[in-house]
């Protein structure tokens, strides 16, 4: 489960938002101008993330029956990221 706050809130209330995200394991998407393009996640998961996106860059991890799954499957939420610059 995620949970999207506004920037002006997070900076008001950051010490509260990181305690959450540490002590729940549950993500933090931060809105800023209707945008979502940041999450704060717990530090354990940004670093296996990096190293599996590593290993799939790498080659060591296939996801091509992945990927095909999500594009029969008509889910669109691949392309709805927007980056933000």
């Amino acid at each position: 489960m995620e949970h999207q706050v506004g920037i002006t809130h997070l900076r008001d209330t950051l010490g509260i938002a990181v305690q959450h995200v540490a002590n729940h394991d549950e993500p933090i998407v931060i809105r800023r101008y209707r945008r979502t393009d940041v999450v704060m996640v717990p530090l354990w998961e940004w670093r296996w993330l990096k190293r599996m996106e590593h290993a799939i860059r790498a080659g060591g991890i296939d996801v091509s029956a992945v990927l095909r799954e999500i594009e029969e499957s008509g889910e669109t939420w691949l392309a709805d990221i927007t980056p933000s610059r």
